[in-house]
């Protein structure tokens, strides 16, 4: 089993009410990859800090998930960015 098989709460929504939640049997979970190995260092920082940016703006859909995503960025051949981005709901 893989990580999201094992853990009932990244395969998690909600209903429309609210008030239950809905466990899929499979959920694909976004994996993002980016290669800024290209980009001079002041470049590198500038593109490291708008994609965070946007990870803390990142909004979820309760209703459809998943509630979860992940992301890869690639700075050279031996130095990479790993983010895990969770709604609260599955990740207190």
């Amino acid at each position: 089993y893989g990580l999201v098989e094992r853990h009932e709460a990244l395969r998690m929504a909600f209903a429309p009410n609210g008030k239950q939640f809905i466990l899929y049997e499979e959920m694909p979970i976004p994996f993002q990859k980016e290669d800024y190995s290209s980009l001079d260092a002041d470049s590198q920082r500038n593109a490291l800090s708008t994609f965070l940016e946007g990870e803390v703006l990142r909004v979820f859909d309760l209703q459809q998930g998943p509630l979860i995503h992940f992301s890869l960025l690639k700075f050279s051949e031996s130095h990479y960015h790993f983010t895990i981005t969770a709604h609260h709901l599955i990740a207190d």
